[in-house]
């Protein structure tokens, strides 16, 4: 992770470039190994396909091997549950609408998404904000292609972004005022691009402790569950085919020496006196069956944090206090969610407010800016609405608090923006028929 080294101008060593050596510590390849496992386990490269077939008489018998992607929905779902409904952009209102401006201009709602993602998948993510064609847009880099450079202070000082295509390695290395690339597709790694670097080194979202540099992927916890429910589903469905439904015929005493209609139906058949005819199967215990998986899908639910009436389909009149209950753990993982992706993106709002800086935009030095999260979570709204207009009528709640606490409005300084125009045109009206009002009067 640390690195102490000597190099000139152009980042070279006397035995090559600093970064390439970089890229090579155990620190980076250990992490980035773990970050392609979770890659190929999202894809559906789980631990039951490695299962062995069944070999008898020289042939092959396929064993089951049931693969469950239910990974990939508690992922889907913790990152909806935060981000599914839009934050709100809150602050100094100058402020709030350029960076209004921006979100749209740019799709950032996607990019948030995008992060938080790829944070709960590998436990890190990396943005890049920066100018293309006028515009303010972030690059999300791979996470398998990211190498943060950290002192032995622990301050993160460069980076290096490095991945390899049709065996061409390709490097970008990012100080705090350039960007550099480099490439060996003439068979030598050489310098082939370099530009000032005005936004910075690029933004680490990560779930790491505080004594952590890199974050923890969330199918750390879930995949050894959800591997073992394979295994059990996969050696059930063997057992079923084997012994249920294809069962063996055992015949004691007289031997059958004719062939029987395949497709009698009804027919009786009359053996020797002594002989016995059955058919060999298994009887399985469903209650210890049951209860294992069971037992499984409710320690999934609780580690995972999600709540147990997601995908049951027998929910019925269940009021919203106990879907507070139900949603509590996850809130509480939204909640720790929540506080690595408000740390990213505020430092993305003094990068884009530098930017807009550059372009001749104007702030003052008190502006500021927030985010409002709201969580997917089932709500009634019509209750909400209610106990906000009462903060109303009481002169406890302003305009814009409403706003931004309604969960039907995404756009706050929009939707004042149009408060306001609505209330000039009022206005405008008003006057008008008041003039109209005094002609009358003196005719």
């Amino acid at each position: 992770m640390f690195f102490n080294r000597k190099k000139n101008d152009n980042n070279k060593q006397d035995n090559g470039y600093w970064f390439e050596e970089e890229v090579k510590k155990a620190i980076h390849t250990n992490r980035v190994a773990k970050v392609l496992s979770n890659k190929a386990y999202i894809e559906g490269k789980h631990k039951i396909l490695s299962k062995p077939d069944e070999q008898w008489k020289g042939e092959t018998f396929k064993s089951c091997k049931v693969v469950l992607q239910e990974a990939k929905t508690i992922l889907n779902f913790h990152t909806t549950y935060l981000l599914g409904n839009k934050p709100s952009i809150i602050g100094s209102e100058n402020m709030v609408r350029e960076l209004n401006k921006v979100y749209r201009d740019s799709n950032y709602h996607r990019v948030d998404f995008n992060i938080l993602s790829d944070v709960l998948k590998y436990g890190d993510a990396f943005e890049y904000v920066y100018f293309k064609d006028g515009k303010i847009v972030s690059k999300i880099i791979p996470s398998q292609d990211s190498y943060p450079v950290i002192d032995r202070q622990g301050i993160y000082t460069e980076f290096v972004e490095h991945w390899k295509d049709e065996d061409i390695s390709h490097y970008n290395v990012y100080t705090m005022n350039k960007v550099e690339s480099y490439n060996d597709e003439d068979g030598q790694l050489r310098l082939v691009n370099s530009a000032k670097n005005i936004t910075g080194l690029p933004i680490h979202y990560s779930n790491a402790q505080l004594n952590e540099t890199y974050g923890r992927s969330e199918l750390d916890d879930i995949v050894p569950i959800l591997d073992l429910v394979e295994e059990i589903i996969s050696k059930l469905t063997d057992a079923i085919y084997k012994l249920s439904i294809n069962s063996i015929p055992v015949l004691t005493g007289q031997e059958l020496n004719s062939t029987l209609d395949a497709g009698m139906v009804g027919s009786c058949i009359n053996l020797e006196m002594g002989s016995t005819f059955s058919f060999a199967n298994s009887e399985m215990d469903y209650n210890s069956i049951k209860l294992l998986l069971d037992t499984l899908h409710k320690k999934l639910n609780t580690i995972a944090g999600i709540p147990s009436i997601v995908g049951s389909s027998n929910i019925s009149n269940v009021s919203e206090t106990s879907l507070g209950i139900l949603y509590s753990l996850s809130s509480v993982k939204a909640m720790l969610n929540e506080q690595f992706v408000r740390e990213g993106m505020l430092q993305r709002y003094e990068v884009i407010r530098k930017l807009l800086e550059m372009q001749g935009v104007k702030f003052n030095s008190d502006d500021y800016c927030d985010i409002e999260f709201v969580y997917s979570k089932p709500i009634n709204n019509s209750e909400l609405l209610d106990n906000l207009k009462k903060q109303w009528e009481m002169g406890a709640i302003s305009l814009t608090s409403i706003i931004e606490k309604s969960t039907i409005i995404s756009d706050t300084s929009q939707e004042l923006e149009r408060l306001e125009l609505e209330n000039k045109k009022k206005d405008a009206k008003v006057e008008v028929k008041e003039e109209n009002d005094g002609v009358e009067e003196v005719v």
